[in-house]
């Protein structure tokens, strides 16, 4: 009874899990998300009137994460380094909120981040950081795949 316990404890500390990453207060700690999403209505001329548009589906959607690691005291020097290491892999990640709202599979576009706060040798005592997810429209998958997905990246 005590593990069950401690993993729901471990669990509530989780803000955001993307792929196998788990945003926590204890190491980055995401302060806002943007998201934005675009809709196709291109614009279709018209003789002797005005242009009418027609809507011809969703367009990208787009999270941005914005938030903070301060390495002396929670996360470490090498988080961003883990989500660059991610974005190099080429694929689509998981993407769930604390609560369990599956978001479904995104594509990490660009990580930035800015280092302040210096110390001695240069460490960095402060980092903020930006990541931008697009959201991935490539082969469709089961609600049962991601499902599925989304209880294996909990239990991790």
């Amino acid at each position: 009874m005590s593990d069950l316990l401690t993993v729901s404890a471990a669990q509530s500390n989780i803000l955001f899990k993307l792929g196998n990453y788990k945003f926590m207060l204890i190491n980055a700690v995401p302060q806002t998300l943007q998201r934005s999403t675009s809709y196709n209505w291109p614009q279709q001329q018209r003789f002797s009137q005005k242009p009418t548009s027609q809507f011809v589906g969703q367009g990208d959607d787009v999270i941005t994460l914005t938030g903070v690691v301060f390495p002396e005291f929670r996360g470490g020097m090498h988080e961003v380094d883990k989500w660059r290491a991610m974005a190099a892999t080429g694929r689509p990640h998981l993407l769930i909120n604390g609560r369990g709202a599956i978001f479904g599979y995104w594509l990490i576009e660009s990580i930035e981040e800015e280092q302040s706060l210096f110390a001695l040798a240069g460490a960095f005592r402060k980092q903020t950081f930006t990541i931008r997810l697009r959201h991935h429209h490539g082969e469709e998958v089961s609600a049962g795949t991601v499902l599925k997905s989304a209880i294996k990246a909990i239990i991790k």
